[in-house]
């Protein structure tokens, strides 16, 4: 069956009818997914920030638990020992460094058979010592000293070496000549400061 409406304006009416309908039903459904968009942002954020609230709640508690450990030893640290501690830190000598450089200032004809850190008493005072042994071969013309010598005062003219010792000297030297071999043993001491 057709419907024939020869009224203009009822027609009229009902097309505004039907697009303030569309109008807000539109409106609607972005509303709600402009909703929903929203919801599921501030869901997503929530997640989010409990997952960090919990990760700091772990950490925090693993930070409770050390404090927990160290903290009946930090009560009887006083400042000055603090002061000393900073004080003996910052002239601690830096053994791996001194090793390298005393491995690249060693001559091809001599080679190092001990290094000892051992307290001396040297005129009646205790003494931080670094204590070096080694060996040389004993040239056929000369007795090799010189090169002993010579060793010594390459290391004390080397900064990265004696940086830290009071001083870098021979401690002994001797002859040591069988059937096999003809070489010099010698041992050098450095004072720690």
């Amino acid at each position: 069956m057709f419907e024939i409406n020869v009224h203009r304006e009822a027609l009229e009416q009902r097309q505004k009818a039907r697009q303030q309908h569309l109008r807000v039903l539109l409106s609607r459904v972005l509303y709600m997914t402009l909703l929903v968009v929203i919801t599921g942002l501030f869901t997503f954020q929530l997640l989010h920030i409990r997952q960090n609230v919990g990760a700091k709640e772990e950490e925090m508690g693993k930070i409770r638990e050390m404090l927990d450990r160290y903290s009946p030893h930090d009560r009887d640290v006083l400042p000055e020992k603090v002061q000393v501690l900073a004080r003996v830190k910052g002239n601690q000598v830096k053994w791996g460094k001194k090793l390298k450089v005393l491995g690249a200032l060693l001559p091809n004809q001599m080679w190092l058979e001990e290094i000892t850190l051992e307290e001396r008493i040297i005129e009646g005072i205790k003494h931080e010592a670094f204590v070096i042994s080694g060996a040389t071969h004993l040239p056929q013309e000369s007795e090799g000293l010189t090169n002993v010598l010579e060793f010594l005062n390459t290391l004390r003219s080397s900064k990265d070496f004696s940086e830290g010792f009071e001083s870098v000297g021979l401690l002994s030297s001797r002859r040591n000549m069988t059937l096999e071999k003809k070489e010099l043993n010698f041992e050098f001491i450095c004072i720690i400061r």
